[in-house]
């Protein structure tokens, strides 16, 4: 005989904000001593929430604010603490700019580096995010397209997102529109969206479903071609199928057009490719003959430091590696120095032996860092490392490695590319000798 579920236990609470972690929450101590985070409110504010007790766990909820703080910000966003997507439009300027920076110092702190070789943070303004992915659900004959709620597979029907670029978010409402005569109730579906330099590109996909319809195609293509799309996708697992494409993309990077994928790596806006590069080449050294560029992707930085020496670029990624070289090709009598290489960096980095030819190693890994790599690099005699780096905890973590070994961390630039979340994006300067 099975026995009925038990509900969970609700009960609701109010604690007081210590302080706000890394990740932008709040840290409470609750009524029975446990430290939970919680987010939207700010140090010294009252919070309520719910307590929820389940058989073998506990979860709690934000609910609201009982006593706010005086530096607390009005959001410009109506979905705020809704929406999943910011954790931050709480906060004040000055707070926040703080906040920001104290991310880095923090785990810079932690692997016993010098913190205050940590610029000021560059902070963009909102509406240029140009990359984006979003998941789709239609209900009782309603689309929601969206980001999810906050610890919730529910999607948030958003319309209006002032983070996002004019040209995507005036894109949202139109397309869910569509959507109402594509999908049926209760199917899954999920779009990368980009705003490339000839207009968006957009990849769509539906939970399970290998092949669209005649009717499907022709409310898509007529979508696309009303609201002058540069390519419409839809794609199943690794088979895609172009219903729409009135000039393929691509993007400029320092003036070069590299072809993309709608799914494709890119920094969130044109505004951050320029400020990274901007620091990156200002770090390269004069009478530099040689640079290697790890994890090079599309050529971000590899195109504009082949104006300054010979660069190789190494990545991971073929795809990427063919946009690039074929832009290089196209380039024809002005093709630039640039070799590249395809390979697995975290499995076979580039020995410290081919690196001592090199004067300058500019390094962007993934989040997860790198540290194999990194080993490499302390082990060679390269003078200048330029690390720029999404994940300012694995970078504290291989700047360590690097210091160790004898370089001196002269400079961290701190981008602030995702505005109003605790992600950041850091350039720091190495030399030896």
């Amino acid at each position: 005989m099975k026995h009925a579920k038990q509900p969970p236990r609700i009960t609701e609470e109010k604690g007081k904000v210590l302080y706000i972690t890394q990740k932008g929450l709040g840290r409470i101590i609750d009524n029975d001593g446990k430290e939970i985070d919680l987010p939207y409110c700010l140090p010294g504010e009252t919070v309520i929430y719910d307590k929820v007790e389940r058989k073998r766990h506990t979860d709690y909820y934000y609910r609201g604010i009982a006593t706010k703080s005086l530096n607390r910000a009005e959001p410009i966003c109506p979905h705020f603490s809704k929406c999943g997507g910011c954790a931050l439009q709480h906060m004040n300027e000055k707070d926040y700019k703080e906040f920001k920076k104290s991310i880095v110092t923090q785990h810079l702190q932690t692997y016993g580096l010098d913190p205050f070789v940590v610029e000021d943070p560059v902070i963009l303004k909102a509406g240029q995010r140009r990359r984006t992915n979003m998941d789709i659900r239609k209900k009782n004959d309603q689309v929601f397209l969206g980001y999810h709620q906050l610890k919730s597979h529910a999607v948030m029907n958003i319309g209006p997102c002032p983070v996002l670029d004019p040209k995507i978010e005036a894109l949202l409402n139109p397309f869910a529109a569509c959507l109402n005569n594509v999908l049926e109730n209760f199917q899954k579906a999920k779009i990368f969206i980009t705003n490339t330099d000839t207009g968006i590109d957009l990849s769509f996909e539906i939970q399970e479903v290998k092949n669209l319809t005649e009717n499907q195609r022709s409310l898509l293509k007529q979508f696309s071609e009303e609201n002058d799309l540069s390519r419409f996708m839809f794609k199943y697992r690794k088979t895609q199928d172009v219903l729409h494409e009135r000039e393929k993309p691509y993007v400029l990077i320092d003036g070069i057009k590299v072809d993309i994928e709608p799914w494709s790596f890119l920094q969130s806006s044109v505004k951050a490719d320029e400020q990274l590069t901007k620091w990156v080449m200002d770090s390269v050294p004069e009478n530099t003959i040689q640079i290697y560029d790890l994890f090079c992707g599309r050529g971000t930085f590899t195109f504009p430091l082949a104006k300054k020496a010979a660069v190789t670029g190494i990545e991971l990624d073929q795809y990427a590696l063919n946009a690039l070289n074929t832009a290089n090709d196209n380039l024809g009598s002005r093709r630039r120095n640039i070799t590249t290489d395809q390979q697995n960096l975290f499995e076979n980095p580039v020995k410290a032996q081919q690196l001592n030819k090199t004067d300058v190693v500019v390094i962007d890994p993934p989040r997860a860092g790198a540290g194999a790599q990194c080993i490499e690099i302390a082990k060679s005699s390269v003078k200048t490392i330029i690390y720029v780096s999404c994940n300012p905890e694995t970078f504290a973590k291989d700047c360590k490695a690097l210091t160790d070994a004898g370089y001196t961390l002269n400079k961290i630039h701190v981008l602030d590319q995702f505005i109003y979340t605790p992600h950041l994006e850091v350039v720091g300067v190495l030399t030896k000798g």
